[in-house]
């Protein structure tokens, strides 16, 4: 690939990449733990903006809702994250298949395992 086409492609990228911010803003992540016991709403801003609770887990012991609550907000989190690596694996392909660090080239910041 040559330099005016992978500034082509960088310009295209950093396009898709806005629009993708703005989509993944907005987007609705549902996670749940204690086989729906507790069920959490989240906006792919990281805002909760529902949690469900079956009356089962109401009798339970405050630690027992504590770590279902905890279980159902990463479950979100967890799904969340998946949907941003798959939409920035989509833009490495603009590169060829240099998808590894796109995050930190488009003013992302990358993921630190």
């Amino acid at each position: 690939m040559n330099i005016l086409e992978l500034m082509k492609n960088a310009n295209k990228a950093k396009a898709l990449f806005s629009e993708k911010q703005k989509a993944q803003a907005n987007a609705i992540y549902h996670g749940e733990a204690g086989a729906g016991w507790v069920k959490v709403t989240m906006k792919g801003d990281g805002s909760i903006t529902d949690i469900e609770l079956a009356d089962e887990v109401l009798k339970e012991e405050k630690q027992i809702l504590t770590e279902l609550l905890t279980a159902a907000v990463n479950d979100c989190n967890n799904k969340m994250s998946e949907q941003q690596k798959d939409d920035l694996s989509s833009l490495g392909e603009l590169f060829g298949g240099m998808g590894g660090g796109l995050g930190d080239i488009m003013g992302g910041q990358e993921e630190k395992g």
